[in-house]
């Protein structure tokens, strides 16, 4: 027998962040501890959310006198605990890409990404159905593209503090 409740989870690729709150810092529209973002949409993405029941909002064009149309976007939370303190079952995983590699972004460092110069981001969300039936979205995986820094390259091959420290007195001879 189908299941008529299940929504499978909602895959975008190459895609941009807005409204970027990792840490969880308490604002206007968000309670202290809460960390979430949100996800651009096409207008095809769009439409084909909605038609799968997803909460779609829209942000106002920026010029409408010149033709531009409403944003699609949807809120993404990210949670590795529970409201009760628990670690959650099922965290996000976030993997943050540079031209020297990729790297995973725990909870402890997460909120490096809401001042991060991100270029893309390829998501998968679960679906969390609200009180009016409609899904909210849960980070499950999140890969983020940064563009790196002017001076990066330059400065890549000296070591971090923490590594010399590390490091035995043979590897200053």
């Amino acid at each position: 027998m189908p299941n008529d409740d299940y929504m499978p989870s909602l895959i975008i690729e190459d895609t941009r962040l807005i409204l970027k709150n990792f840490e969880g810092r308490a604002g206007e529209y968000n309670q202290e501890g809460n960390r979430n973002f949100g996800v651009l949409l096409t207008p095809e993405q769009a439409e084909q959310a909605e038609r799968d029941g997803w909460r779609v909002r829209y942000l106002n064009p920026r010029n409408p006198d010149e033709g531009d149309e409403p944003q699609a976007w949807i809120k993404c939370n990210v949670a590795w605990r529970y409201r009760d303190g628990r670690p959650a079952k099922r965290p996000p995983r976030i993997v943050m890409i540079t031209p020297r590699g990729k790297s995973p972004v725990e909870e402890r460092s997460v909120k490096i990404l809401d001042w991060a110069d991100i270029e893309k981001v390829d998501i998968t969300m679960r679906p969390f159905k609200n009180r009016e039936g409609l899904a909210n979205g849960y980070l499950q995986t999140l890969y983020v593209t940064v563009r790196p820094d002017d001076f990066e390259e330059k400065y890549y091959d000296i070591p971090d503090i923490d590594a010399v420290a590390e490091m035995d007195d043979e590897d200053f001879e």
